[in-house]
């Protein structure tokens, strides 16, 4: 059955029309009903900012929030990825000098936060410390997982500047 035609006739009805599929469509990418809702929203705002064609709204959509739900896997992967614990061989653990150094950089790292918000530190360490979603940091906070998400990036990329500041 077509949702095209006199039952979503202008923009925000066929946005309207096409949420439930949209969102369904961007769960199947995601995994997460919260994170898909997110994504949709983000969507309606992309397809609000401009004029379109409604009688082929349907790929449009689609493609606006695949491409969402892409680009949130890719977010989702480098920040796993850069969760990892580093791996030793047998014998080749830090000797005592790199020891201190990662302890110097812990404590900056530990300073580097303290310069942020409460809300984004608290981000931070659900995060990365704690290990939590954010799904769970977003209900925790009082904020979407999306805004829970910038808050842990703004937090480490704060960290990154202040580790890797020339003369520091």
């Amino acid at each position: 059955m077509s949702r095209q035609g006199s039952s979503c006739p202008d923009s925000s009805r066929v946005f309207a029309c096409r949420r439930s599929e949209l969102i369904a469509a961007a769960e199947n990418v995601v995994g997460s009903r919260a994170i898909a809702e997110e994504l949709v929203q983000e969507s309606w705002l992309r397809w609000r900012a401009k004029s379109h064609d409604t009688s082929r709204a349907g790929p449009l959509l689609h493609r606006i929030v695949r491409n969402l739900a892409l680009d949130w896997l890719r977010r989702e992967r480098v920040e796993r990825d850069s969760l990892a614990e580093p791996q030793f061989a047998p014998g080749t653990a830090p000797d005592g000098e790199r020891v201190v150094i990662g302890r110097e950089s812990v404590r900056m790292a530990a300073a580097a936060l303290a310069e942020l918000p409460e809300r984004t530190q608290r981000a931070f360490v659900l995060r990365r410390v704690e290990g939590a979603s954010y799904d769970s940091i977003g209900v925790a906070l009082g904020v979407s997982s999306q805004r829970a998400h910038q808050l842990v990036r703004t937090a480490l990329i704060h960290v990154d500047r202040r580790l890797n500041k020339p003369g520091g």
